[in-house]
């Protein structure tokens, strides 16, 4: 069965409304504690909810941290030693670790260069960037990638031709993302290798995001998370 639900406040408590066939509401004093959006036990039975205001304005998640600059950006960009060879540089936040400070990344954008177009010859530029170092190009399946590309040619078995392909995103986040990754260890890294290619591959991007000062159990949660997933 659907269940709409509405909240508004009135007299400085919180009114949940819920349809479910019938209307029925439920007063919670606005001292009460509960999530954002869910489900609350209340003396009527469970109630399905999504709050919105309380003594009549909109209510700021507390995440943790508290953003200390305005949006920055961060340009990079790194090029293969030789053909094919792996390579990784690191870039410095430069944080202030001993005031709990990390990094709220917002966004990324990474541009690879194209793989050359060799007959009979598979070939592949591939980047990543992560909040903890990496022995090769990881993916999303590290939790400590937070962005990867990649752009490829398959040629094997043409002669003088072949298919190119790129990585893009296959799903579009959310609008109410509050952002894409936290960063607490002082910097990030990027990868690059590329595949078969003549020339040295290479990668330029660049990471949005902002300076936030986290309280103690966030921080320390997060710089264990970074090092025991690294």
């Amino acid at each position: 069965m659907g269940v709409v639900c509405m909240g508004w406040v009135c007299g400085g408590s919180i009114m949940v409304a819920c349809l479910m066939g019938s209307l029925r509401s439920q007063r919670y004093e606005s001292g009460d504690v509960f999530p954002d959006y869910g489900r609350y036990q209340g003396p009527a039975g469970e109630i399905f909810y999504r709050k919105r205001f309380i003594n009549g304005r909109i209510v700021e998640r507390n995440m943790g941290f508290k953003k200390t600059s305005d949006t920055i950006a961060i340009s990079f960009g790194v090029t293969e030693l030789a053909p094919g060879t792996f390579i990784q540089d690191e870039v410095a936040l430069q944080l202030d670790v001993l005031n709990n400070e990390i990094f709220v990344v917002l966004g990324v954008d990474l541009d690879v260069s194209n793989p050359e177009a060799i007959a009979g010859v598979d070939t592949a530029t591939r980047a990543s960037v992560s909040s903890t170092s990496q022995l090769v190009v990881t993916n999303l399946s590290n939790t400590n990638c937070i962005v990867t590309a990649r752009e490829a040619i398959r040629a094997a078995g043409f002669v003088d031709s072949g298919v190119g392909f790129a990585r893009t995103a296959d799903t579009s986040l959310p609008a109410n993302l509050d952002y894409i990754s936290l960063i607490a260890t002082n910097n990030f890294f990027v990868q690059l290798q590329g595949s078969n290619n003549i020339n040295p591959s290479n990668v330029a991007g660049r990471v949005w995001g902002y300076r936030a000062k986290a309280d103690s159990a966030t921080y320390a949660a997060l710089v264990q998370s970074e090092v025991l997933s690294a």
